[in-house]
């Protein structure tokens, strides 16, 4: 029996890279999960190759609305009928936006909170039994979610807090589940080229030119982010990338001076910084 993964967001960026890291390891039998069904389809066409060229894994598409309950209990349904076990459970799916805090923006933090946050809480709140039942084979929970869940920069509130919201739910799963002989890591990478910023909602241009900057002076990839988060020994917080481990560790000693160092360098950039007094 192979071992079986879900991937949500499987269709595209960081999923789809961890979709095809799956594939070539042998005995994996991986769900591509996603909305966009033609994307999925063509990561499940890459899969089908890898295995052509020899590969000992399979895939199959999984249509999912992360926010839909009732999908991701028919999916276990599904599921359930071919596999005794689960062994590892992404929860990749995800939106981004820009803006900063105020009464026109309550659309887009409703929308972040709901497919960031919430897809991944469903996801968990579905499969958790499943995995506690799969405890023989050490099953595993990775949550993605961002370095920007762990530095609340400024003019990203709905994404920052939905981020948050993961880390802060990986962690409470790792307290309730490590005993029991289920694994939990959350990931938090820096920016790396992704369609991400393509599909995001950017309130002024200088958001997104700033983030699409941070992309090209990248240092790593989606490949690289998705061979590091499956790593069996990753533990618990895996932050990808050189700048996002040192801003981390910035936060982490001197808080205050770091959200004032990044809030005083987002209102040069827009223009409107206080005078001095």
């Amino acid at each position: 029996m192979p071992k079986l993964a879900i991937v949500t967001g499987g269709a595209s960026g960081l999923g789809r890279a961890i979709c095809l890291a799956l594939a070539r390891e042998p005995g994996w039998h991986v769900v591509v999960a996603d909305v966009d069904a033609v994307g999925a389809a063509q990561t499940l066409a890459e899969i089908e190759l890898l295995r052509a060229a020899g590969g000992k894994s399979s895939a199959e598409v999984a249509l999912l609305d992360v926010t839909r309950r009732e999908d991701w209990l028919e999916l276990r349904r599904r599921l359930r009928t071919r596999f005794e076990t689960l062994d590892l459970l992404v929860n990749n799916a995800g939106l981004c936006a820009s803006g900063e805090v105020g009464p026109d923006a309550s659309g887009s933090w409703e929308r972040l909170l709901e497919v960031n946050f919430f897809g991944s809480l469903r996801g968990c709140q579905a499969m958790v039994e499943w995995l506690k039942e799969s405890r023989d084979v050490r099953p595993r929970i990775i949550n993605v979610a961002s370095i920007a869940g762990l530095l609340s920069a400024p003019a990203m509130g709905a994404y920052n807090a939905s981020k948050a919201a993961v880390i802060s739910l990986s962690e409470t799963l790792f307290a309730e589940l490590e005993p029991l002989g289920v694994q939990v890591s959350l990931v938090a990478p820096g920016f790396f080229a992704s369609q991400l910023l393509d599909r995001g909602d950017f309130t002024d241009r200088r958001h997104l030119a700033r983030a699409r900057r941070f992309v090209r002076n990248a240092t790593f990839t989606a490949a690289d982010v998705a061979r590091i988060a499956l790593k069996r020994n990753a533990g618990l917080y895996v932050v990808v990338g050189r700048r996002a481990r040192w801003l981390a560790l910035a936060k982490r000693a001197a808080p205050t001076t770091l959200l004032r160092k990044m809030g005083r360098s987002y209102r040069a950039m827009m223009g409107d910084m206080a005078p001095p007094r």
